[in-house]
């Protein structure tokens, strides 16, 4: 009986990855410089915002003009290029005889993708960033988090290891996966354009020759056109511009009794919320690949 199942598994299934343990060691290698990659960019553009936070409003230029924000994004962005969407290539599954071993490693890339804290902790020390109590706070959430993963993560292993195409969209059309999807989707556009025009709010108050956006005349007027005379495109544009300024208003507003630091740091909550929830998306269709 196991000569028969042996003999029926076709040997071109997975040419590439037909060794689970090399496999898992070229996706922690992967891992391990995305994650070098990852803590370098952020600490060099967080030493960029430091710098230019102690420079006068008027001496600051803007972000892609400064080489070390330059630099910091680009290695950013090339950490997430060879992160865990391709680590994930070399932990996905193998040949049969090794599918519960190869779908056990594919659980590992979330937490030894957090070992950027690590890495954070001494680009942080190398380049003097100082290192606060919240940062040894959120370290610790974060560790708490990979223990969680790593604890019931594998509590399906061995159940199912490959889907055929039916199966995975039944899958993906069930109710409660279409519902959560879309309630998900709505909250990342929520957060992205609330994050955007609090960008907006936060440029113009650092720009000398601005206005407040809740003073100024202009922040709405260009939203303002004749409906007689104006085309439909034209009319929800209006309509949309006009409803940003609205927002920026109440945005304005609302941080007009904080500091630019606050402001910058509730900007950067929303934008990670964004880039977590993107980041997670294309980590669902990529394993779903």
């Amino acid at each position: 009986m196991n000569s028969t199942v042996d003999s029926s598994i076709p040997s071109e299934l997975d040419d590439n990855h037909d060794n689970p343990a090399v496999d898992f060691l070229i996706g922690l290698a992967i891992i391990l410089a995305a994650s070098v990659l990852n803590a370098g960019g952020l600490n060099i553009t967080k030493l960029d915002h430091i710098r230019t936070s102690a420079l006068p409003k008027e001496a600051r230029r803007h972000d892609f003009l400064r080489p070390l924000w330059v630099t910091g994004m680009l290695l950013y962005i090339l950490s997430q290029l060879i992160g865990s969407t391709l680590a994930l290539e070399y932990m996905r599954a193998g040949p049969y005889s090794s599918l519960y071993l190869s779908s056990t490693l594919q659980e590992y890339v979330a937490p030894l993708g957090s070992t950027s804290l690590i890495f954070n902790f001494l680009f942080a020390s190398f380049i003097g960033i100082p290192v606060s109590r919240m940062d040894i706070y959120g370290t610790i959430v974060v560790v708490l988090g990979v223990v969680g993963i790593v604890a019931f993560g594998s509590i399906n292993s061995g159940l199912e290891t490959e889907l055929d195409l039916h199966r995975l969209n039944t899958m993906w059309a069930r109710p409660g996966w279409i519902v959560y999807f879309i309630l998900m989707t709505l909250a990342l556009i929520i957060v992205y354009i609330g994050s955007s025009q609090l960008e907006l709010v936060l440029q113009a108050r650092s720009d000398l020759t601005s206005l407040p956006v809740s003073n100024n005349p202009n922040a709405r007027r260009r939203g303002s056109v004749n409906p007689d005379s104006a085309g439909f495109f034209s009319r929800n544009t209006a309509r949309w511009e006009s409803s940003m300024g609205w927002l920026r208003e109440k945005l304005d507003v609302w941080t007009g009794a904080k500091d630019d630091k606050y402001v910058a740091w509730m900007l950067g909550i929303g934008w990670s919320c964004n880039g977590g929830g993107l980041a997670g998306a294309c980590l669902i269709f990529a394993k779903a690949t």
